[in-house]
């Protein structure tokens, strides 16, 4: 920043909340920031998963009644309305057959794409989107994924020829 660059630091405040400080912006710059995200899905009855992106940290991560303890995250404003569009990718990846990928909580596309994560393994491949930009960010986004069949736990490894 002292060489009038433009710079950015991300940092960890807990282990799930992070946080983005991006300087030296020339007015009216649009700036990108993509993230990648891996989490484990919680089963949803006996053939559909769950997946959750929160959107908002506050106030959740403090119950109500508790007394909130400093650890970076109080100085975080929470707000539901954003000026920062969001847009949302999601690849969903399973070695079972995919029936549905349905959202209770945005409008998605969701629709299945052909590829292959490990040869000679038959794996489902569904592109999910926002079928529009998002700018409340008053709910997290979730996604639930209904197979076929009851998920049959297996184990791959990808070796490098």
């Amino acid at each position: 920043m002292k060489n009038h660059r433009t710079a950015f630091l991300g940092s960890q405040v807990k282990p799930d909340i992070f946080n983005l400080k991006v300087g030296h912006l020339n007015s009216g710059v649009e700036v990108k920031v993509i993230v990648g995200y891996v989490t484990e899905v919680k089963n949803e009855g006996s053939s559909s998963m769950r997946f959750v992106l929160p959107t908002t940290i506050a106030p959740r991560y403090t119950p109500e009644g508790h007394q909130h303890i400093s650890d970076g995250t109080n100085t975080i404003q929470h707000t539901g309305n954003s000026d920062v569009p969001l847009t949302i990718n999601l690849a969903v990846s399973m070695n079972e057959e995919i029936l549905s990928v349905k959202s209770p909580t945005h409008s998605i596309l969701a629709e299945p794409c052909n590829g292959n994560d490990f040869p000679g393994a038959k794996w489902n491949k569904w592109d999910v989107t926002l079928k529009s930009i998002v700018t409340q960010m008053d709910r997290d986004f979730v996604v639930l994924i209904t197979l076929k069949e009851i998920l049959t736990p297996r184990l791959f490894k990808s070796v490098k020829t």
